[in-house]
């Protein structure tokens, strides 16, 4: 999957080299590694996960220090106020000011110190420094997250938070005009080394590309190893076009995440059309309540930010049941939240174990490939105290389905105990699987969370939403009103809406539909005809 979605785009080379140039102005182009995002807070699980790798390496702590003067990151971190221990992303403490960081400071030993910028507070002051300078002394890496509005010519080639001596530099929307979704996380080469080999090179996603020098140097070497280092042009439909002309057919359709191939010529159309003074989510909303029965949908970003957000709500919607159930094989994300969803999948993300540690405290992983599978499955639903069991029909990492009789169980023991069932279809969801828009609707009926992610925009701009049922919403909302509010409208997006409104549109036509049960039965039939051909088979 990794492999058949990466791509090396010309703009996003320059932007990571431009990204380089104003951290560090007057020096050899490619002194930092950018790793490019969807979003302020992935800019940050990014920057977090590398300080923590680098901490485990050497035998430390995970624990993380954040100075944040409006508290704006808490609820990221901790939506519940479960405390340090129990937190969504644990590990993480808070502080409001300098001064209360250097009061703790010296009483852990820090993974990384994360300062967060805010009007009235740029981080140049002689305080800061001293603060920085004593966490670096201390082995934890020095992270700042700017996400104020840039300043227009100074004269300095930089940007504001390049003239604090950090080791990682975050940014988010405010380097696209809070236009489109964006976050990055710009890092000094010493601070990338941790990642600078061909397995921890993966450790964490970029979800757009990944470079020789700017972005990943060993992720591209691993292209190039497969003859994966395409140098592509143009991209229509299932054709990929080289720059030295040579044409290539996409058969993984962008790992498998394509709605209508790549960049189908409707979607400029529909950008030509945009009404920036249109609510465009509130009728994709209405769009996908019709197809999916659910009751609300709440906006995000890629499939690891829809995670977080379902996670979030099951959260505040049972306070008191800290416990979830999944199963090994899951893959859901590499953001903090999500990461925990996916610590067992097969893919090997790091040389070390729990390189990414602390984890979610209350999570029960059962292995649905045992052969007493049902029975864990079973005693871990009688701790009594589960209030969320998550889980992809259709594992993403190893295409592997989750067995029906486990899915039986699930949907059994919510009727009589009550626990909430969220299935991630960022894979499975959008006519994929079959006749329904949904996957599990076949295997399950009473989800009362799920997910969907890169299809909805046919992978042009980022877009995800996370579809849950009006009582957990209104369960969530009674325990952090403010907080479900966010949730509905932070990532909430026009022209993401709109493109992801048209797509879904254009292919859900009694013409599409029919189209795609001949390719199906033509694809099931060529597979019948080849398992009958092979050696050994029975049949000629």
């Amino acid at each position: 999957m990794l492999f058949a979605g990466q791509s090396v785009s010309e703009e996003a080379a320059q932007l990571a080299y431009a990204l380089s140039l104003v951290h560090t102005p007057g020096t050899e182009a490619g002194e930092c590694v950018s790793f490019l995002a969807n979003s302020t807070e992935e800019g940050i699980s990014a920057a977090v996960k590398l300080a923590r790798h680098t901490a485990a390496r050497c035998g430390r702590s995970g624990q993380v220090l954040v100075i944040d003067p409006t508290q704006s990151l808490v609820q990221y971190f901790d939506p519940v106020g479960d405390g340090l221990t129990d937190a969504l992303a644990p590990g993480v403490r808070s502080v409001d000011s300098v001064t209360a960081a250097g009061d703790v400071l010296s009483a852990e030993a820090w993974a990384g110190v994360l300062i967060v910028l805010a009007a009235d507070f740029d981080g140049r002051s002689e305080d800061t420094a001293r603060l920085l300078s004593a966490a670096a002394a201390g082995g934890a890496m020095r992270i700042v997250c700017d996400r104020r509005p840039i300043p227009g010519a100074t004269g300095d080639h930089r940007l504001p938070a390049a003239g604090i001596d950090a080791d990682v530099w975050v940014h988010g929307e405010n380097l696209t005009d809070n236009q489109v979704p964006f976050g990055c996380s710009v890092m000094t080469r010493r601070a990338y080394a941790v990642w600078n080999n061909p397995v921890d090179c993966l450790a964490h996603s970029s979800t757009f590309d990944a470079f020789a020098r700017y972005v990943s140097p060993p992720a591209a070497g691993l292209l190039e190893a497969f003859g994966l280092d395409f140098d592509i042009k143009q991209a229509r439909g299932s054709t990929l076009t080289m720059r030295d002309g040579r044409t290539l057919l996409d058969c993984a359709g962008g790992a498998g995440a394509n709605l209508r191939g790549h960049n189908p010529p409707e979607v400029r159309a529909t950008v030509a059309a945009h009404d920036p003074t249109h609510d465009y989510f509130a009728d994709l909303e209405k769009y996908l309540t019709t197809l999916t029965g659910f009751d609300y949908a709440f906006p995000a970003v890629s499939g690891a930010t829809c995670v977080e957000t379902a996670l979030t709500l099951a959260r505040l919607a049972y306070p008191e049941r800290k416990t979830i159930v999944t199963f090994r094989g899951n893959y859901s994300g590499k953001t903090l939240g999500s990461l925990s969803m996916s610590k067992h999948g097969p893919q090997r993300s790091a040389t070390i174990p729990e390189a990414f540690r602390p984890h979610y405290a209350n999570l029960v992983y059962i292995d649905p490939l045992a052969p007493n599978a049902t029975h864990e499955l079973k005693r871990a639903l009688d701790r009594g105290d589960v209030g969320l069991v998550w889980f992809e029909l259709i594992q993403g990492m190893s295409c592997w389905a989750i067995s029906p009789d486990l899915v039986d169980v699930v949907a059994e023991r919510k009727r009589t105990d009550g626990f909430l069932v969220g299935v991630d279809e960022v894979l499975t969801g959008g006519w994929r699987t079959g006749e329904s828009f949904l996957a599990h609707f076949a295997a399950i009926g009473s989800a009362d969370l799920t997910t969907l992610a890169k299809p909805l925009s046919d992978m042009t701009i980022p877009m995800a939403v996370m579809l849950c049922s009006g009582d957990v919403a209104k369960r969530a909302d009674r325990h952090d009103p403010a907080l479900v509010e966010r949730l509905r409208y932070g990532y909430r997006h026009g022209l993401a809406a709109h493109v992801a409104l048209d797509a879904l549109g254009a292919v859900n036509t009694e013409e599409q539909h029919a189209r795609r049960r001949h390719e199906y039965s033509a694809t099931t039939e060529l597979n019948i005809t080849k398992s009958a051909t092979e050696p050994g088979s029975s049949r000629k």
